[in-house]
């Protein structure tokens, strides 16, 4: 249910970019899609998994704050990744006009497209890192009301209003995509710090966050 719902986003994405009608603007989110799955949410899924292993060990010998520390830690360090694909993204329209022959106009349109949309998929990391964090204290449905309330019925709602009526094309979807996972973000932190287990494990990193990232490393990367 959970996966589902994550990817919802992208399929209420595709049916207003398929009713628009625009083939540019529907080139445009095709091409990005397979960049976008194939590197930000493979790259997330694998990364944020971590935390299914990490966190329990500490929930185990009733370390909540270490586990607050173990979020930190991943938080961070997909920030960091997330600076390379900014990175790639600003320079994608070389990329793909030179190395896959896509058009020249729609590679930098999908250059634009990325670059704008880098905001919304960096927090669809961190909200991913939290649903799986909620997940570890077996607060399953914690994260799929929430996503059913921002994906389901506010996302479909943000976009007719930005992309349609404001006609702002993939510069809209982009800024859709932002308000919504922000939206997801607020409300699983806000979640997370009322509640009365999860609360000692809410809090902003600090040195302590830095340290033992290699842990963290050596169980994401492979």
């Amino acid at each position: 249910m959970q996966t589902v719902l994550l990817f919802a986003q992208e399929m209420i994405n595709i049916y207003i970019v398929g009713r628009s009608g625009d083939y540019k603007f529907i080139d445009v989110v095709g091409m990005s899609n397979i960049i976008i799955y194939f590197v930000v949410f493979g790259t997330a899924i694998i990364f944020n998994s971590v935390l299914e292993t990490l966190v329990p060990h500490a929930l185990a010998t009733n370390r909540v704050e270490l586990s607050g520390h173990i979020l930190n830690r991943g938080l961070f360090l997909w920030t960091v990744l997330f600076a390379g694909v900014l990175a790639a993204a600003m320079n994608s329209g070389l990329m793909l006009s030179h190395l896959l022959g896509q058009d020249e106009e729609d590679a930098y349109m999908t250059q634009e497209y990325l670059v704008h949309l880098c905001p919304a998929l960096w927090f669809w990391g961190i909200c991913d890192a939290y649903r799986r964090f909620f997940n570890c204290f077996h607060k399953f449905w914690t994260p799929c009301f929430t996503y059913f309330f921002t994906v389901v019925m506010v996302h479909p709602l943000v976009c007719y209003q930005i992309v349609v009526v404001s006609n702002l094309g993939a510069k809209g979807l982009a800024i859709s995509g932002f308000i919504t996972n922000f939206l997801t973000y607020l409300i699983l932190r806000t979640i997370q710090h009322c509640n009365v287990r999860m609360a000692p494990a809410s809090f902003c990193p600090t040195f302590k966050t830095c340290c033992n990232l290699c842990q963290y490393l050596y169980y994401g990367i492979p």
